[in-house]
């Protein structure tokens, strides 16, 4: 996986017609956070330029789970606190019909869907063509993931309780390529590289077949990103 430093690291993949402000899409990755990230939040995926917050998944101050996308009101499902642990891995997944019923994302830990504490429906949902597809990071740096990132696939559609619970419990690396491969548009196995040695810059190879591949960055702090070996795939 990468290790993102809390401060100004990002995977930067491009600007693919995939995570958009209103079609449905699987978020799934296996991390390890070390803290709630910068600032209190750190997003696992982010799609925005500096001018638009857009679409994103993230973990925030009471080790909750928020998912969000930006409208004239955003659309918002934020989980229980305490639905995470820092300093061990769980897999992150979420499923999101595109529709602006708060009420159709659902977020899960480890193949079981949390409880929730916020669920907001959204209006009139920004356009978001054109903008960047992050990983660790949003387009400001303003909320930076801090710990490990790994495994992360998204898919353009809802999948079953059955494929999710085969993503969090199989612990098989390269499962995302077996789960409805058709409607799988990037798949990070985050494997580059040797441990310890900077991403900064490096090639994050999109396995899915559609080639978006990422780029690494670790930012005018110049101390993070770096590849890590994973202790539970």
């Amino acid at each position: 996986g990468c290790d993102f430093d809390a401060v100004d690291d990002s995977v930067s993949c491009g600007t693919a017609d995939v995570f958009t402000e209103n079609s449905a899409i699987t978020i799934s990755a296996w991390a390890n956070p070390d803290s709630t990230g910068e600032g209190g939040f750190g997003r696992i995926v982010n799609r925005s330029s500096s001018a638009l917050t857009g679409p994103n998944f993230r973990v925030g101050g009471t080790n909750d789970i928020r998912f969000s996308v930006t409208g004239t009101t955003n659309l918002l499902r934020r989980s229980n606190n305490n639905s995470f642990s820092t300093g061990q891995w769980q897999h992150f997944l979420v499923t999101w019909d595109g529709s602006t019923t708060a009420a159709n994302v659902h977020i899960y830990v480890n193949g079981l869907e949390v409880g929730y504490q916020t669920t907001t429906n959204g209006a009139t949902l920004t356009d978001n063509s054109g903008q960047t597809f992050l990983i660790g990071n949003d387009a400001t740096s303003a909320d930076t993931f801090d710990g490990q990132i790994d495994e992360l696939a998204v898919w353009s559609v809802v999948l079953t309780a059955g494929e999710i619970a085969n993503l969090a419990n199989s612990r098989i690396k390269g499962i995302p390529l077996q789960i409805q491969p058709s409607s799988l548009q990037y798949y990070f196995p985050m494997d580059d590289q040797e441990t310890g040695t900077s991403a900064d810059g490096d090639t994050v190879r999109d396995l899915s077949g559609k080639e978006n591949n990422g780029t690494g960055a670790d930012g005018a702090n110049n101390i993070g990103l770096t590849w890590q070996d994973e202790q539970v795939l």
